[in-house]
């Protein structure tokens, strides 16, 4: 089915890289210089450059994650890396179109890792991971069960448990024209972010 889609499953990714979310906790904290420092920015679906977020969100843009739903917008910025979970590809349900600029997918085992794990958090009621977790999680094993806290920016459920409709610019949310998004729930995924940030294995040690 993948045969018209080029892509790697692997990459070494920088260790000092800033992995930006769509939600609105980076509002008000100007962080955006912060966020340019990095020697590589990663940016997630919809994520919006402009005047008005570049004091809190930064301007800079290297890589970019998108997980393919028809309400991606099409973008014209020249990416070093874009990539989608493996769970993504479906040309049955989205158009080779989605695919053109993929360079590199995130593996499945992650992805079937992280629903085995959120079942787990919630048998009652299972549920998948947001395209900004699979990227993450996938980062933080690649990177010998580690990920530095101070990278992450934009993932609101750090601080509150809150659904997955918050983003810091409504007007481009991913699934507004989508009839039923992904269910994630922000509860299992700040477990399990926690989880990620807490854990004591350092890289080489």
């Amino acid at each position: 089915m993948y045969n018209k889609i080029p892509f790697d499953i692997k990459y070494n990714f920088p260790k000092n890289i800033a992995i930006v979310g769509c939600g609105p906790s980076e509002i008000g904290t100007g962080n955006g210089t912060v966020i340019d420092s990095f020697d590589k920015v990663l940016r997630m679906n919809n994520f919006v450059i402009s005047p008005k977020y570049a004091n809190d969100y930064g301007t800079k843009v290297d890589y970019w994650c998108h997980c393919a739903w028809p309400g991606v917008k099409p973008r014209t910025e020249n990416f070093e890396r874009v990539f989608v979970p493996s769970a993504s590809l479906n040309l049955k349900v989205r158009p080779i179109k989605y695919y053109k600029k993929i360079t590199t997918i995130i593996p499945r085992q992650y992805i079937i890792d992280l629903k085995k794990l959120m079942r787990k958090l919630r048998p009652e009621r299972p549920t998948s991971p947001s395209v900004g977790l699979n990227m993450v999680y996938w980062i933080f094993r690649e990177q010998g069960n580690y990920i530095n806290p101070d990278c992450l920016f934009g993932f609101s459920h750090f601080d509150k448990t809150i659904g997955y409709w918050d983003y810091y610019d409504p007007t481009n949310k991913y699934y507004k024209n989508v009839k039923k998004p992904a269910p994630h729930d922000g509860s299992v995924q700040k477990t399990i972010f926690n989880y990620m940030i807490n854990y004591k294995q350092e890289p080489n040690k």
